[in-house]
């Protein structure tokens, strides 16, 4: 928006900006803080607001917007202290390409090259007639909404309309009346699932601020919003509204302007309660004049544990600088922790018009665009992001003079908690193309990614993108890609044609992975569309699982390998996802490690098939690897067992053991209840080998091996054990101590005092003379151990 509207002529609903230019200045007076309670808030559904606008009949003007604001930067000094530098790696990658990442051997570029949901989003046809759109988007778990200047859009995540409402009647409950709105954005908050958007109106002698909140993440027609109002500081018209949401606030930061020169008077910051602002009240404090700062930013943040909100704005005293601060909850308001300071970068400089077909089109000024924390599940880090574009040279260093193409730069700001360090940051230029409104974001990968405007003097503006992935070079970007051609020449309302005023770049709430852009392009001659594209992550692969195996009845962990593995953690609706083909194998227990590493449990049961299985692993974002997994049958060991002078039906437990053969140690201990017949059987998960294999029961018969015992994949059968009897005391030996046991049951029954079980060897019910004749048969034997 502009700062002349106050001085505008309103002529047969058109509206025309005079062209005054301003003798501005670069100093700033003193910051004042103030305290303020607005008790506006109005609930409406969407219904109702769907059926304003059928009634809506009012004439909407054109706007005609200029920009010369801000033409003032043009001349402010360089700081000396920036280097002139285009990126942190140093030296662009290959010549006239900018500052792009080197290619790894195997890729195959664009990495992001999966697009998901992409669709027009609105377009200047639609409502009032107006230019810029102010492109603006964002992303939700059921919607995408995306407001402009004519209308404020939502839809599904694929893309259908749901709704569609002029910009001023979206905000009609709470717009000045006979005014209309401007410069619309919108955030969708992890925190408390609800949609913001805020935008400003364009009544004088003060403006309004005008915040709207959803009650819920989903929006239908039988949702609410409601919506509330700030009042611009007194004789300023708060323009260029910059909206974030954190843990503690909704932030509205603006560039005011004077009611009645025009004349730039310095940024303010306008710093809400958040349960307050979901309640209709916009109550906290407000900052005015904010030092030596352009266009000031709180940062997005999604932290449930953040305690500050992160300031950035660009200087207004010198290029090549930053403004950083930390403001916090103090007592009914807020209070900067942190002061305002000056935080250096590379030189930068303002843009230039934008030749295109048909004339150019402005690319505002080197304000940042966008500033958001994002987090880095893999490094558990934070960092802030943001964007600007600025003239550089064929070297890609930012200059005002000269042959210069339009660039667009993002940063990485970290220890944001200490002294903000800018990590690193790079420039993504072509001397064939200019690229420009960039808004950038990254993915709890650690993948990022920009999207902007390209054109030149031949070619329409489009959509493109650049990206790095976690793992690049310091400072590098992918080359732009183009992801939406533009058609036709654009000359609207003057030369330069109005561009922007925004971009907006996020992360997909749903799995943490996807990320969207929201850019303008030119759809037919002098017509604007705004397109919404869903990028993806490059793909998962799979190389391995380990074991490659398993046995059917079988439970137990194993690990898959690859590359891409990634699982947003709690508090995402899609997460990472394993299967395996056909039944009788499941999946518990899933853990992302790393990106490399992923851990679970496989269970089959006894009658899973056997064969070849795929295991499909399923990122958050859909997207897919395989690999395979056999299904062995039930390994057995079979046998029969024979225990001598026992013939109830009931056998006794035994203890079956598989040793080594050549050390004897235990490899797997099995407890089994042979048949009346004296078989057994029962699953083993020892690997095919030779083996040696002891049997005993825990009294009365002796322990027998056998050994040289050669397993097969399916095991082995065939086993035939021969039992001694008269072990009494268990101790696998026949003695004296056997016979001193036996003696102090001798004549007992289950119902007598001195009963004993071992000592009935031939389990008749009774101790006497028949279990006597066995143990004076096997007298002195000895048990295999």
């Amino acid at each position: 928006m502009n700062s002349n509207l106050l001085r505008s002529v309103v002529l047969t609903g058109l509206i025309f900006f005079s062209s005054a230019s301003f003798a501005q200045t670069a100093s700033s007076p003193e910051m004042t803080k103030e305290n303020f309670e607005f008790k506006t808030g109005v609930k409406v559904s969407m219904a109702e607001l769907m059926l304003r606008q059928r009634l809506d009949k009012s004439p909407r003007p054109k706007i005609k917007f200029h920009n010369d604001e801000t033409e003032y930067r043009k001349n402010l000094p360089q700081n000396p202290d920036s280097p002139a530098i285009a990126s942190s790696a140093g030296k662009q990658v290959g010549l006239d390409l900018g500052i792009f990442a080197a290619k790894p051997a195997g890729r195959i570029e664009p990495l992001f090259a999966t697009v998901g949901t992409n669709f027009e989003g609105g377009n200047s046809t639609q409502g009032p007639t107006v230019t810029p759109p102010d492109t603006m988007g964002e992303v939700g778990p059921a919607n995408v909404v995306v407001p402009l200047n004519n209308q404020v859009r939502i839809y599904n995540r694929s893309g259908v309309l749901i709704s569609a409402v002029n910009t001023d009647v979206f905000f009609s409950p709470v717009v000045t009346p006979g005014s209309g709105t401007s410069d619309p954005r919108v955030r969708f908050d992890r925190l408390t699932n609800r949609w913001y958007v805020c935008a400003i109106d364009v009544a004088g002698p003060r403006n309004r601020l005008l915040l709207a909140v959803s009650n819920s993440d989903t929006l239908t027609s039988t949702s609410t919003w409601t919506f509330s109002f700030a009042l611009a500081a007194t004789n300023r018209f708060a323009d260029y509204p910059t909206l974030a949401v954190d843990q503690n606030g909704v932030y509205i930061g603006v560039n005011s302007f004077s009611n009645t020169t025009g004349g730039f008077l310095g940024s303010d910051l306008w710093c809400f309660r958040k349960a307050d602002a979901i309640a209709g009240t916009l109550a906290g404090t407000t900052f005015l004049n904010l030092t030596d700062s352009f266009t000031p930013f709180i940062a997005d943040n999604d932290d449930p544990a953040a305690t500050d909100g992160y300031y950035l704005a660009v200087s207004n005293a010198s290029f090549g600088l930053l403004k950083f601060g930390r403001v916090a909850r103090s007592g009914a308001g807020f209070a900067f922790t942190q002061a305002i300071s000056n935080l250096t970068i590379a030189t930068s400089s303002f843009p230039v018009d934008q030749a295109i077909p048909g004339g150019s089109h402005d690319t505002i000024d080197d304000r940042m665009f966008s500033a958001k924390v994002f987090y880095d599940r893999v490094t558990n880090t934070r960092t802030l992001w943001t964007t600007q574009n600025m003239a550089v040279d064929s070297a890609g260093v930012a200059t005002n003079t000269g042959a210069r193409t339009n660039a667009s730069r993002w940063y990485q700001i970290t220890n944001l908690n200490t002294t903000p360090t800018v990590a690193q940051f790079g420039t993504v230029f072509n001397t064939s193309f200019g690229f420009s409104i960039p808004t950038v974001a990254m993915n709890l990968q650690g993948h990022a990614l920009m999207g902007f405007t390209r054109s030149n003097a031949t070619t329409s503006p489009g959509v493109a993108t650049s990206h790095r992935l976690a793992t690049d070079a310091s400072g590098t970007m992918t080359a732009p890609t183009l992801r939406q051609a533009g058609t036709g020449n654009f000359a609207l309302f003057g030369t330069p044609s109005r561009w922007g005023d925004y971009s907006n770049t996020v992360v997909d709430p749903r799995n943490g992975m996807s990320i969207w852009t929201f850019q303008e392009y030119v759809r037919a001659n002098n017509s604007w569309a705004v397109r919404a594209i869903e990028l993806r992550a490059p793909a998962p692969t799979l190389a391995s699982v380990a074991p490659a195996t398993i046995t059917q009845g079988q439970s137990t962990s194993f690990t898959l390998t690859g590359t891409g593995l990634f699982d947003p953690g709690a508090g995402y609706p899609d997460r990472l996802a394993v299967s395996v083909s056909g039944t009788g194998v499941t999946v518990s227990n899933l853990t992302w490690v790393s990106p490399t590493s992923v851990t679970m449990t496989l269970s089959a049961t006894s009658g899973a098939a056997t064969g070849s299985r795929t295991i499909t692993l399923t990122n958050p974002d859909g997207q897919t690897a395989t690999t395979t997994l056999t299904v062995n049958a039930l390994a057995l060991v079979a046998g029969t067992i024979t225990f001598e002078d026992f013939p109830p039906a009931t056998k006794p437990q035994v203890t079956v053991q598989i040793r080594n053969n050549t050390t004897g140690a235990l490899i797997e201990s099995t407890n089994v209840v042979p048949s009346s017949a004296g078989t057994f059987s029962f699953p083993t998960s020892v690997p095919a080998g030779t083996y040696r294999v002891w049997v005993k029961p825990s009294h009365r018969f002796l322990g027998k091996i056998l050994n040289n015992v050669v397993f097969t994949g399916s095991g082995v059968s065939g086993l035939s054990f021969t039992l001694k009897n008269g072990d009494v005391n268990g101790d696998n030996f026949v003695s004296a101590s056997d016979q001193l046991a036996l003696r102090a049951a001798w004549g007992a029954n289950s119902s007598s005092s001195n009963w004993n079980p071992n000592a009935d060897l031939n389990g008749d019910g009774n101790v006497g003379n028949s279990d006597f004749l066995i143990m004076r048969k096997n007298f002195g034997a000895a048990g295999d151990n």
